[in-house]
């Protein structure tokens, strides 16, 4: 059992509650009276936690700490296992009864039942959207593979009539692509590469060996120092000094001596040649000056028999693939030739200016940068030939390398140019998330079955709820029909009861309340049980029965709590609970949750002993006055005081001018029976009215005038009773001395 609640801090309307040393600790059955809004829900929250084993979240920053009979204690920081407790509030209605609108006028009892097939609706819905999910993702991956699909059938098709392979296909493309797709760059060719490889493929047998150019070009380096070197020398001899000013005679003398060796007579003019003449010349023209002079005709003739560019093969004897490179060499080596001509040229012609001036030394100076490129281009040419040749030796096996590198080419190519890696990787991704729909699909539909199946065996019996219910509401005419599960609807009159009224769902929700408590074998006389405010908008008929089963079904509880607003369900478990004169029995104990202010002006709530007058009437009608007089009366009003005035004002003047004047149903037009003034009842009105709304308190209390302005309401309206209606006036005053006795 709860021994008492030591603390609650922040916890709603408790602000900063301590149990008092002179309040009475719970006893078995407890009765809590309070008007609305006081805090007795928010009491029952407390309960609820420990029933749920913690915090609502709307009280996620309050505490309290309970004391047990046992001497053990709990705090709200510990709440899991505490005490075995149930709760009827209106929070409990709410999550307990819940109109089902796919069919009219059908309900579900029970907060686990009511919670089952909130969540079933929704694992219906999510299974539908994750359903609609799985067909989007499946619908975009096979759209996405029909396009991957497609393209390929075009790319075969494509190399097919290229190549003119009739077996290429789609499949032998994917096999390719499987090759490809690590480094597509590396299978990628150039045009030129590509056609070339295309004329190799399709050439046949139309290419033969060709011979390898074996004329070296001329060694033109060796020729550069051997003419340079006879530039330098000049040959020594005796020399006609005629001659010598007459080059061109001197040559032409010299070959004459050749011609005329052992004659007599000159070839040209006819006349006799002499001895002496003879010697004379031979002595002009010495041995060394004819050796010389042979050797500079000998260079000139063997370099005008220089030939630089050798014959070369048709370019179009070469395959395809290397036709390219041969093209471009046999044109480098052409240039080649025809800048290694001009410098023959150059040489011959620097000779030639040594023979007209044999005696003087020259030098030859002309570019010789290029000399090495025509044996280096020979080379290139060769290389190309031998290429060349091997390709033909080996030329089927040229044909099958060519095919194959178009293949992979065009492989790459239809790779890189469709972002197939791109959409191979949206195709992936859109069935991973179909697959993972597909399992959630599954989980869903399996947590489906199993709530349904729970639902099944936690359905409350239609007959036992149909009982209860024809005794809470007899004559309301409403009946209860199983629709199967924890699903019934309610009839009235034979109809179903689509409008069913707050006070309606209210009991129905109790009912199932009591039922539940026994539900699966539970028993209640180990269970806490706090029932808030079971009678609201139920009428006095109603309450008699609630009382009823309030006393015959709950008394056997380990311990239990009833709060209420009501007067007459409070005077009838009042009656039953308590001794003569309102007191507390050994097992039974009464309190009032009393709204006040505290020190800061803010709302907050107490528990205290259920005051004498609430305890020995059965009106809470002489409470309300004494509470009026003491205010109107005290010396030193509290702030407290003056925050309940408003309030109980109203209360009284409700109860007593409704009895006086019953025939007109608002208060404040009836305030003339006690008050002769019109500004008077204006101001008592206003005050009652404005005052007694809970919100605008905290603003009322700011001001300095509010508590003599309430002790004044308050002593106009007691003071009017008291000249109007003096007996009655006398009465109450009786009553409330004997609660200061």
């Amino acid at each position: 059992m709860i021994h008492r609640i030591r603390t609650i801090r922040n916890f709603g309307i408790f602000r900063d509650f301590s149990w008092h040393s002179d309040l009475p600790d719970f006893g078995k059955l407890n009765l809590i009276y309070g008007w609305n809004y006081s805090g007795k829900t928010t009491l029952s929250r407390i309960f609820q936690a420990i029933e749920e084993g913690k915090l609502p979240d709307e009280y996620a920053q309050g505490s309290f700490s309970i004391e047990l009979g046992d001497g053990n204690s709990f705090s709200s920081s510990n709440l899991e296992n505490k005490a075995k407790v149930r709760v009827f509030n209106c929070k409990y209605v709410a999550a307990n009864f819940r109109t089902e609108y796919s069919a009219p006028a059908m309900f579900i009892l029970g907060k686990e039942n009511a919670k089952s097939r909130m969540r079933l609706e929704q694992l219906r819905r999510r299974l539908d959207r994750v359903n609609k999910l799985f067909l989007n993702y499946s619908s975009q991956r096979e759209q996405l593979r029909n396009m991957i699909n497609t393209a390929g059938t075009s790319k075969a098709r494509d190399v097919r009539h290229i190549l003119g392979e009739p077996n290429f296909d789609r499949t032998r493309l994917n096999q390719l692509i499987s090759e490809i797709r690590s480094n597509p760059a590396n299978y990628t060719l150039s045009e030129d590469i590509v056609q070339s490889r295309i004329q190799t493929f399709r050439s046949g047998d139309q290419y033969a060996q060709l011979n390898i150019i074996s004329s070296e070009p001329p060694d033109m380096i060796t020729a550069v120092e051997r003419v340079n070197g006879l530039l330098q020398q000049t040959p020594s001899n005796l020399a006609i000094e005629r001659l010598r000013q007459n080059p061109g005679i001197e040559n032409w003398v010299l070959e004459g001596m050749e011609l005329h060796k052992d004659a007599a007579v000159c070839e040209f003019c006819g006349g006799t040649l002499s001895k002496e003449r003879l010697r004379e010349l031979g002595n002009h023209f010495s041995r060394e000056y004819r050796n010389f002079a042979n050797a500079l005709n000998q260079t000139i003739e063997e370099l005008q028999a220089y030939e630089f560019l050798p014959s070369i093969h048709d370019e179009m004897r070469i395959v395809p693939e290397g036709r390219t490179r041969f093209a471009a060499t046999t044109k480098a080596i052409s240039e080649w030739a025809k800048w290694a001509s001009a410098l023959r040229d150059s040489l011959v012609e620097v000779l030639r200016q040594k023979q007209t001036a044999i005696e003087r030394k020259l030098v030859w100076s002309g570019d010789r940068s290029r000399i090495e490129e025509g044996r280096e281009g020979l080379k290139q040419l060769n290389c190309i030939i031998k290429n060349h040749n091997q390709t033909v030796s080996e030329f089927e096996k040229a044909r099958s390398n060519a095919k194959d590198s178009l293949e992979r080419h065009y492989a790459a190519a239809h790779f890189t140019e469709s972002g197939l890696a791109e959409k191979e990787v949206t195709v992936k991704k859109l069935g991973e998330n179909a697959e993972h729909c597909s399992g959630v699909e599954d989980k869903i539909a399996n947590r489906i079955r199993s709530i349904e199946e729970t639902t099944r065996k936690s359905s409350i019996a239609a007959a036992r709820l149909n009982a209860l219910v024809k005794y809470l509401l007899a004559d309301s005419e409403i009946e209860v029909e199983s629709m199967g599960d924890s699903e019934f609807q309610f009839r009235r009159s034979g109809h179903a009861a689509t409008n069913l009224s707050e006070g309606e769902k209210t009991a129905l929700t109790f009912a199932y309340f009591l039922i539940s408590l026994e539900a699966e074998e539970a028993s209640i006389s180990d269970t806490i049980i706090f029932v808030d405010d079971p009678v609201s908008s139920l009428d006095l008929n109603h309450i008699y029965a609630l009382h009823a089963l309030l006393v015959e079904r709950l008394e056997s509880a380990q311990q239990l709590f009833v709060s209420t607003h009501n007067m007459e369900l409070f005077n009838l478990l009042k009656g039953q609970w308590l001794g003569r004169h309102g007191g507390n029995r050994e097992d039974t104990r009464a309190y009032q949750i009393w709204r006040t202010v505290n020190d800061a002006g803010e709302a907050t709530t107490e528990l205290l002993d259920l005051p004498v007058l609430l305890r020995k009437y059965k009106s809470e009608y002489e409470f309300v006055f004494y509470q009026l007089q003491r205010f109107s009366i005290s010396t030193n009003p509290s702030l407290h005081e003056a925050y309940t005035a408003p309030n109980l004002l109203r209360k009284f003047l409700e109860a007593y001018l409704g009895f006086r004047k019953p025939n007109i149903r608002s208060w404040s037009k009836k305030l003339d029976l006690l008050l002769d003034s019109p500004e008077a009842c204006r101001e008592v009105q206003q005050f009652a009215d404005d005052a007694s709304h809970l919100q605008n308190l905290g603003r009322s209390l700011q001001h300095a005038a509010f508590i003599p302005n309430a002790r004044r309401c308050v002593s106009l309206v007691l003071d009017g009773l008291k000249d109007k209606d003096y007996e009655h006036y006398k009465s109450l005053c009786k009553i409330a001395t004997a609660e200061d006795s």
